[in-house]
């Protein structure tokens, strides 16, 4: 992983960069820190954090949420004081009368979330915790 580090000798001693840097990975150390500790221990709703819709998308026993968990999942968002436009918007959608999300909830609708906006959705109400992709180990 570290060989894919590209930092120049002039960035290391710029201190205006470095000041950046510091800035910039202890905001991400705080937010990643909030988020694992409101997946392991926050409320969620009374959403049973051990159902399959919450394993890692590459695992076997993966599935899609509920209608009633995705409704539960998109309810912690709103109580954060975000719309379903926002919704829409962090989810890369049109968020005009936020139609396909409506279609999502609806629980008479066929139409069910994609895999990948599954994972960004619940990764948004911290339920989930997506890491980058290491270099994968020689057989």
């Amino acid at each position: 992983m570290l060989d894919s580090i590209e930092v120049s000798i002039a960035q290391l001693t710029d201190h205006h960069y470095q000041e950046k840097m510091v800035k910039f990975i202890e905001k991400s150390k705080t937010e990643a820190n909030s988020h694992i500790m409101f997946k392991v221990f926050g409320k969620a709703n009374g959403i049973d954090k051990e159902l399959p819709c919450f394993l890692p998308p590459q695992h076997p026993d993966f599935e899609l949420p509920s209608k009633a968990v995705l409704n539960d999942v998109v309810d912690i968002i709103i109580k954060r004081g975000y719309t379903k436009a926002d919704i829409c918007a962090f989810l890369g959608m049109s968020s005009e009368r936020n139609r396909t999300l409506n279609y999502w909830l609806k629980e008479t609708s066929e139409k069910q979330i994609s895999k990948s906006h599954w994972v960004c959705l619940s990764q948004l109400a911290g339920l989930t915790f997506v890491t980058m992709l290491h270099d994968r180990e020689a057989p």
